[in-house]
């Protein structure tokens, strides 16, 4: 499989969706916070995009309380990050532009600003500016937004290069668009890495193709193929080379089960990329969900200050009481064969099961009526 030469040997749980917005390297007064929160997120939960997201009424609330702030006080830096990230991601994208500026005019070399104006640009699909600003914002804190590095950077390039039409290099990932050579400095695997990736931007299509190579080991095959069904329904512009990974996935179960026999059978891709792609669209129903309790709990609240009470934490807590479950997928690949023979055993233990049920209740019937005449000649 592609990027062997990657390959490390991990711990990993299930992978895959994502509708709504993507919660990209912003940085606001509730960043930290989010951020806490997500990084006990499930395998299976983080790669279908099933974890906390603010949705839109969560912005407009911000919105409206950073306005309020910076009314009190003109230099409230964190009211401007705050104000500057929610016209962004209400699609507000020159609002954004205007509030970033006035912040960047007076202090040039503000962290969270020039990472912000990155993100403000990878939103308007202007990658080269996007990677422009982060490159300077790393300049300042090289650690970077949760700790990735210049991880950001690289997915943007390779953005970039994709949006200009360029073809890619063999095999290539987002990993290998790193002309300076650095590495991140903020986690021990590449595994770990990805994680955060996903945790930051969960519509980059490129993170899970990556992911699902790591993931080369065949008791991590299934997880894989989440990963790469996930990268085809984003968008992934590499779609043969996709499908040719999630190919070796399946002719590998074909074999094993040529050479190790099993009342089992192996789909084709369509029906395994139908099947994971039904299951992906299940778990989005969750995001969905969340932003409309959130939204819910929020028009519930007291003005701007709701802001601060209605947390990721909060949200699931009240989707837990009315019971919104997170969505648990069932295989998909390999599934149990259903043959004429496995039919008719069906058929005739069925059949079995009905004569012996009928058989019981005569018999208990006969008893019955026996008792009863004894009974009676008593």
């Amino acid at each position: 499989m592609p990027h062997i030469r990657r390959l490390i040997a991990l711990s990993l749980g299930f992978a895959v969706l994502a509708p709504a917005i993507a919660y990209a390297c912003i940085w606001n007064s509730h960043t930290i916070e989010d951020e806490i929160h997500q990084q006990g997120v499930a395998e299976f939960d983080l790669i279908s995009g099933q974890f906390a997201h603010h949705g839109p009424a969560f912005f407009e609330a911000l919105a409206k309380r950073a306005q309020a702030r910076l009314a009190a006080d003109p230099d409230d830096l964190t009211a401007h990050d705050d104000l500057a990230t929610a016209y962004l991601k209400l699609g507000r994208f020159k609002e954004s532009h205007a509030e970033l500026k006035r912040v960047l005019t007076l202090h040039p070399e503000r962290y969270e600003s020039l990472s912000n104006l990155g993100v403000l640009y990878k939103y308007e699909g202007q990658f080269e500016q996007a990677a422009a600003s982060m490159q300077q914002a790393l300049a300042i804190k090289p650690s970077g937004h949760m700790g990735l590095g210049d991880w950001y950077v690289r997915s943007l390039e390779y953005r970039a290069h994709v949006a200009a039409g360029r073809p890619l290099p063999k095999d290539a990932t987002f990993l290998d668009f790193d002309p300076a050579n650095k590495d991140s400095t903020g986690y021990q695997t590449i595994e770990e890495q990805l994680h955060a990736m996903i945790r930051n931007d969960r519509k980059f299509a490129d993170v899970y193709v990556t992911l699902g190579d790591q993931l080369g080991h065949p008791d991590r095959y299934n997880h894989a193929l989440w990963c790469y069904v996930h990268a085809l329904q984003l968008g992934h512009t590499e779609t043969k080379r996709i499908e040719k990974n999630i190919d070796h996935i399946l002719d590998y179960w074909k074999q094993s089960l040529t050479h190790n026999p099993s009342p089992k059978t192996v789909d084709d891709r369509a029906t395994t990329i139908a099947a994971i792609t039904a299951q992906l669209e299940k778990a989005g129903e969750w995001v969905q969900s969340f932003e409309r309790v959130e939204a819910e709990m929020l028009a519930a609240g007291e003005g701007g200050e709701s802001v601060e009470s209605v947390s990721f934490e909060t949200v699931e807590a009240e989707m837990k009481r009315r019971g919104i479950e997170r969505y648990r997928p069932t295989p998909a690949g390999v599934r149990p064969l259903v043959t004429t023979e496995s039919v008719t055993s069906a058929f005739w233990i069925t059949g079995a099961v009905a004569v012996a049920f009928v058989g019981v209740a005569v018999l208990g019937l006969g008893v019955f009526l026996i008792v009863r005449r004894q009974r009676k000649a008593a």
